[in-house]
């Protein structure tokens, strides 16, 4: 996935490997099974999907189960400091951006930040939960299977799949948001190719959308 650095295909393994180790030694030391949470700042939006988008694309030495054998979780900590400024969790009263690099900024100021580095984005999250205040929003993180996350994750491509398939053989004539509209609505490409066939000029094909309430112009 980086150039000058080993593939996902040895990474992954190894890292997989790492994590089952560990989970035999905590149990061995505490008595208790526990499942791993891999926590990233926007990381169900961004840096899951690329993950799994990246272990399908190589089906013959991948596969996204392993995720599942390992009983991974995940967590996404920009929707779990959302949720507490959102309630008021003192910490986070005075903290007008919730960005990685500002919550850096403002929770370790004395140690530089450099952003959008994988190591360095790791680096300052344990920085930011280290302080004590904000310590204790690890507790509180919503966290999901790895077969929900790969479900979620299928459901919104094939979505995606859908909403450019839609818009093509339309002629792009309708908007990503209308497309998702019509989607949701039920409203399949013969049915939609019969109401162009009614409405031949753009404006009034966007006007009858519209009066279906199907998305918007922008």
């Amino acid at each position: 996935m980086l150039v000058q650095s080993e593939p996902l295909t040895v990474v992954l393994p190894q890292f997989l490997r790492w994590i089952h180790s560990t989970k035999e030694e905590v149990a061995r030391r505490t008595g208790f099974q526990y499942y791993p949470v891999l926590a990233a700042h926007r990381g169900l939006r961004f840096d899951v999907p690329i993950l799994l988008a990246e272990i399908e694309r190589r089906p013959n030495k991948l596969t996204a189960s392993a995720l599942v054998e390992e009983n991974i979780h995940f967590a996404d900590t920009l929707q779990c400091l959302k949720q507490a400024k959102k309630e008021g969790h003192p910490a986070l009263q005075d903290v007008q951006s919730l960005s990685l690099a500002n919550l850096h900024s403002h929770f370790a100021p004395e140690k530089p930040h450099q952003g959008h580095r994988a190591l360095r984005d790791v680096e300052a999250m344990e920085d930011i939960f280290r302080n004590e205040s904000v310590h204790n929003l690890l507790t509180s993180l919503s966290v999901q299977t790895a077969t929900v996350t790969i479900q979620k994750w299928r459901k919104q491509r094939e979505l995606r799949r859908k909403k450019r398939s839609l818009r093509d053989s339309l002629g792009q004539t309708i908007t990503d948001s209308q497309a998702q509209s019509l989607l949701k609505k039920g409203l399949g490409f013969s049915k939609l190719c019969r109401l162009r066939a009614t409405f031949l000029v753009d404006d009034d094909f966007q006007k009858e959308l519209q009066r279906r309430k199907v998305g918007s112009q922008n």
